[in-house]
């Protein structure tokens, strides 16, 4: 997921971007990851929007909570 974000973002294709944020943010949910989920939805916002700069400058946290969230569901198997 982190290499496609990073590549969609990176690439400017804001279609995908929302895309893959819609597709966390229902994943999030269902394992009740709520906070991620909303941030989740905030970013598919922004893409649908074009709206770059809140993307760009709330990627690093993104992804800093993606990876934690990762690790934790997989340690939770």
């Amino acid at each position: 997921w982190v290499t496609k974000i990073f590549d969609f973002a990176e690439n400017c294709e804001w279609d995908e971007y929302a895309i893959t944020m819609q597709n966390l943010k229902n994943s999030a949910l269902n394992i009740g990851a709520v906070n991620f989920a909303e941030l989740s939805k905030k970013h598919e916002q922004a893409a649908n929007e074009k709206n770059i700069h809140f993307i760009l400058s709330q990627y690093e946290e993104y992804i800093m909570m993606l990876k934690k969230l990762i690790i934790k569901t997989e340690s939770e198997q």
